[in-house]
């Protein structure tokens, strides 16, 4: 799953991979933030402007937005 999603990002489509990840059932909420952090880490190597530019502009209650801030708290 993860190797799935970090080459939708590597082909050009992160926030489809991160659409996608979204659609899939966990294992837990931890498995599913590791998930799409490691997505994301992938999406800001090869695109920063673009990776900072959607979570910037996702909408406040995207659930994939939400989960990766709170992954960046300390």
């Amino acid at each position: 799953m993860n190797l799935a999603a970090k080459q939708q990002v590597e082909a050009g489509s992160p926030a489809v991979a991160m659409e996608w990840l979204a659609t899939l059932p966990f294992a837990n909420q931890n498995d599913y933030s590791k998930a799409l952090g490691n997505v994301f880490e992938v999406w800001k190597i090869k695109s920063p402007t673009d990776a900072a530019t959607w979570l910037q502009t996702a909408n406040r209650d995207d659930p994939i937005r939400s989960e990766l801030l709170r992954g960046m708290e300390p």
